[in-house]
């Protein structure tokens, strides 16, 4: 890549937009992961503050009898409702998770990461988002969907924070003469 074309060239004011962006990104990370605590249960119901556990408005109650929910289940376990939900999940968390690929794979573009590396990079944060919503889609019905959320979401996060690191250390560098 053209060596001005690089975040270590990037003037103050620039350097500074993509150390903020980065940072936000991290933030969302570590958001993923607290609320992935909270839900299984990782953290004591003494250390979750009372605005996360206390409901946001009414919230529906189920009014339905075993009978009933067993009658609506399909085959695999999941009542077409749960399948539903699963499915409008999948699709909030491919469209975020892609303008996430998007916006720091943008940045991370402009790093002096060797091509070879980029490319891998991009290429599993890629493939895990379409992995993780396929996991979604299928969250609870089989261990093999869980174990896929799961993975793809270890990969995404850890793809996300490779990048960050990568963009902190390029903006940390003296700029580079051009030839």
């Amino acid at each position: 890549m053209d060596q001005g074309y690089l975040i270590s060239n990037l003037p103050p004011y620039a350097k500074l937009f993509v150390g903020l962006f980065t940072t936000l990104m991290l933030c969302v990370c570590a958001w993923t992961i607290l609320i992935l605590y909270i839900q299984e249960g990782m953290i004591s119901e003494e250390e979750v503050p009372a605005y996360v556990t206390e409901p946001y408005g009414q919230a529906e109650t189920a009014n339905d009898t075993k009978e009933e929910v067993e009658a609506g289940e399909t085959e695999n376990g999941l009542t077409p409702d749960q399948f539903e939900h699963n499915v409008k999940l999948a699709h909030t968390h491919i469209n975020g998770q892609t303008l996430l690929f998007f916006a720091i794979g943008f940045v991370f573009l402009f790093t002096s990461v060797k091509s070879k590396i980029k490319k891998t990079v991009l290429w599993v944060f890629g493939l895990s988002i379409f992995v993780h919503a396929f996991g979604l889609a299928g969250h609870h019905f089989h261990w093999f969907y869980d174990d896929l959320l799961a993975i793809s979401g270890f990969l995404i996060l850890g793809s996300i924070a490779y990048m960050s690191f990568v963009i902190y250390v390029n903006l940390l560098e003296k700029p580079t003469e051009k030839q």
